[in-house]
């Protein structure tokens, strides 16, 4: 998640490099955990009404859009009193960018992970297990007992992948075509990023 991972006993607020900062409700609490609804119902997915299944993708995405719509609000805030800056481009920024950190590391990777686990277990099982319940009840157990294991990998994969790839490169864009009075067409976005590559 956040470089935010330690909870002042005094305050409730989150220490990240050494200055105390308010506790984000959507990554610091078990909050968190409505982001991997969707885990779960790929782990039940064979043994849940299909509704159920997508409600948990329903959960999931109702997740993202509340922690996008709550960073952005704090990034309009913040940048509101700031001379010469654009508070509505800020927001949307950190919408953007809360949207597809979420979406891969709460939705989208732990999802595919959980469902090609229990899709392996599922077809090794019918194959290998004469035992009816076992056939139907391990795929959904091995992919509920891969959910801890992923999660933190998953975090630091996409948090590499956002600092890295995608930030730089998003900032270069807004910036080029918000800096630019004139129409922008795509490729002069990509010659903007690859100007370093």
């Amino acid at each position: 998640m956040d470089s935010c991972n330690r909870t002042d006993d005094n305050c409730g607020s989150v220490v990240a490099d050494g200055q105390a900062q308010p506790q984000d409700v959507f990554r610091d609490t078990p909050v968190r955990y409505f982001g991997y609804a969707n885990e779960l119902g790929e782990a039940f997915k064979a043994l849940v009404p299909r509704a159920a299944y997508f409600a948990s993708y329903g959960v999931a995405a109702v997740y993202v859009l509340g922690d996008a719509s709550h960073k952005g609000t704090k990034e309009f805030e913040k940048s509101s009193g700031v001379h010469g800056s654009n508070p509505t481009l800020e927001a949307g920024k950190a919408v953007v960018d809360t949207t597809i950190w979420q979406g891969l590391a709460s939705v989208a990777i732990p999802g595919f992970i959980i469902n090609k686990v229990v899709s392996t277990v599922s077809t090794v099982s019918r194959r290998n297990l004469s035992n009816p319940i076992a056939r139907r009840f391990l795929p959904t157990t091995m992919g509920l007992a891969c959910i801890p294991f992923i999660v933190g990998p998953v975090d630091t994969a996409v948090d590499h992948f956002m600092d890295n790839l995608f930030r730089p490169n998003f900032h270069k864009i807004t910036s080029f075509l918000f800096s630019k009075k004139v129409d922008v067409t795509i490729d002069d976005m990509l010659l903007c990023v690859n100007e370093d590559l």
